[in-house]
């Protein structure tokens, strides 16, 4: 690769193909001038030979909106096979400065744009948008190496800026502009220049730390939505190098802007002591988080990447259990406010997460100042069923916090797990009594109720104990020594 504008060819699939030649024959067709550019992200992963699915059509003459919607409709004349389009809005206030489009093509979303310009009053920091030339939109990227353009027409990369291509080739992360003006321009930037920075091992310019100042932390507090920077959160706890990012935000001093919480609540003055236990728990699990490797439960009902997430997010969040706030009528705890209010996570996500925390008084409680031959069979049983099939994440997490208190007996946690697996316990939380309710019922000459309810569990107990037995070995037992299951 050179510098500058270069005549450079990539390697095009025949699906963007197809792609690219229906956008042409739709600009032929509609009598239209546009010059149609890839823009951004997939100019860069293909010139560093990687696939990319996210194709960005920039436009020079026209909104992403009125041409899409003109496209949708040649494409239905078509009989081409299409799920409509779309439109997001801009939102300046929250640093959403571009309005954009999508269409359906060959079952691929495509977004449509036009070329950025942008002008800012002297009394305002909201810009006025307008439809810019090539130079202007790459000058307004948040990266160099995001400035690129393929012209569809000439089939030709082109370099605006004369620094996106060098800098790939470098290996260099800076902005076109200057940082400051480009992070307060939108502060979601920050967060991006750190993700390419760490999925593609490149150096930030020390400007762009220079830059992350008072000002830059304060915008990216108040402009950006947090949805938005949950993204960029999910991003990063599902990457490899995920502490990575945290080391980044902690350096910058945004870590307490990213893991936001409610400033009603009651932590007082511990609250930077808290945000350091935070991170010097995700620490512990960066060092310690290849012993979940080796965990068959975990490993069989979540991705590596699921579990990786739900580790390092618990651990962030698990210093902040005990300190609450008041939202409406309800007290909430500070994890509630990290995730429901601060990321707006989804909600599978946040029970799983409440669920791993929560659990942590019970498996501590199970373990402190007791060796593992003084804890009841049925114990460990009710404690799987409890925590259900995040059983091992809620006790390395603990196994993770009893590390940071540089507790010297953590090794009994591991012990814990081994115990549960070699008394083939560890899907205790999928075992169903052999016999039912009704059966119970009549065997016991008993009602519903509180009682029906202890047999049962005292069925599950014996199950979890006899692994291998039958039903008609259960029944065999209830028949003739019924004793056995009243007792407990």
């Amino acid at each position: 690769m050179q510098q500058g504008r270069l005549n450079t060819k990539i390697a095009i699939s025949q699906k963007e193909q197809e792609i690219f030649d229906t956008f042409l024959q739709f600009r032929e067709h509609a009598q239209l001038k546009t010059i149609l550019r890839v823009a951004g992200g997939w100019v860069r992963d293909k010139l560093m030979g990687l696939e990319s699915h996210d194709i960005d059509i920039a436009l020079d003459d026209m909104t992403g909106e009125a041409f899409v919607v003109k496209m949708n409709e040649y494409l239905k004349s078509k009989n081409e096979k299409t799920r409509g389009f779309g439109v997001t809005k801009l939102n300046p206030e929250k640093s959403k400065n571009l309005e954009t489009a999508c269409v359906s093509i060959k079952d691929l979303w495509i977004d449509v744009v036009n070329l950025r310009g942008e002008n800012y009053t002297e009394n305002s920091r909201v810009p006025e948008i307008f439809i810019g030339t090539p130079e202007q939109d790459a000058f307004r990227r948040d990266l160099t190496i995001n400035s690129l353009f393929y012209n569809l027409h000439t089939l030709q990369i082109e370099d605006f800026t004369n620094m996106g291509i060098q800098d790939l080739e470098n290996k260099i992360i800076r902005t076109p502009l200057d940082p400051l003006q480009t992070f307060l321009d939108d502060p979601l930037r920050i967060l991006r220049t750190f993700r390419f920075a760490i999925r593609f091992n490149f150096q930030i310019e020390q400007n762009i730390f220079q830059a992350i100042n008072n000002e830059v932390k304060d915008a990216l507090n108040r402009k950006v939505s947090r949805e938005r920077v949950y993204k960029e959160i999910e991003w990063l706890l599902n990457s490899e190098k995920c502490f990575q990012g945290l080391q980044l935000y902690q350096q910058v001093g945004i870590y307490e802007i990213v893991f936001q919480i409610n400033q009603q609540s009651n932590i007082g003055d511990l609250k930077q002591q808290i945000y350091e236990k935070s991170y010097a728990l995700a620490q512990i699990v960066n060092s310690e988080i290849q012993l979940l490797n080796n965990q068959v439960v975990l490993n069989q009902e979540f991705k590596n990447n699921e579990i990786k997430f739900y580790t390092y997010l618990s651990a962030i969040c698990l210093p902040f259990i005990n300190y609450t706030y008041k939202d409406g009528k309800r007290q909430q705890t500070l994890v509630h406010s990290i995730l429901a209010e601060g990321f707006k996570i989804p909600n599978k996500e946040y029970e799983i997460i409440v669920q791993i925390i929560e659990n942590q008084n019970l498996i501590q409680q199970l373990l402190d100042g007791r060796k593992l031959d003084e804890i009841e069979f049925e114990q460990f049983v009710n404690f799987i069923r409890t925590a259900g099939k995040i059983w091992e994440l809620v006790v390395f997490i603990q196994y993770f916090y009893q590390k940071l208190e540089k507790n010297s007996k953590i090794d009994k946690y591991q012990e814990f797990i081994k115990f549960i697996y070699d008394n083939h316990l560890e899907k205790a939380y999928t075992i169903k009594p052999l016999i039912n309710g009704n059966d119970i019922q009549k065997i016991f000459n008993i009602k519903p109720g509180p009682q029906l309810k202890n047999i049962l569990n005292s069925l599950v107990i014996w199950q979890a104990k006899n692994h291998l037995a039958s039903k008609e070995q259960l029944l065999e037992l209830l028949q003739t020594q019924p004793d056995l299951f009243l007792k407990q």
